[in-house]
């Protein structure tokens, strides 16, 4: 399922970049994800053997962390922990956002990129700029 949901997103970071940098259409977008996660797919499974590898050392990491929770909740008291531990989440999903679409971003930009020289977004007379 790793792998399928790797396919899946590498087609989701293209053709979103396609949609929003380009200005495509929905199919052409899908389309151009298609083509360029299989294009740069040997770059997605390193990405993903790296991701694995990331996800393990990660594991050991929060492990270690929740019983050092678990001690300092014994000392101290429950709610010192969860006080700590709240803000500490949240950093951990706002880091892990800002990293996932760096790395959508960078994906697209080197499958369909023009290194700074793309075309400027076509006029459309369909929404409103405010």
């Amino acid at each position: 399922m790793w792998v399928v949901g790797l396919l899946f997103y590498g087609v989701q970071a293209v053709g979103f970049g396609q949609i929003a940098l380009r200005g495509r259409g929905v199919g052409a977008a899908l389309a151009d994800g298609v083509r360029g996660t299989l294009r740069n797919l040997p770059a997605l499974l390193l990405l993903f053997v790296l991701a694995v590898l990331a996800a393990i050392v990660l594991a050991i990491v929060l492990v270690l962390a929740m019983l050092l929770a678990g001690v300092l909740a014994k000392l101290v008291g429950g709610w010192v922990v969860a006080a700590i531990a709240v803000p500490l989440y949240l950093a951990f999903v706002v880091g892990l956002m800002v990293v996932m679409f760096g790395v959508m971003y960078f994906a697209w930009r080197d499958i369909c990129g023009d290194g700074g020289n793309a075309q400027p977004l076509p006029a459309r007379e369909d929404r409103i700029e405010l």
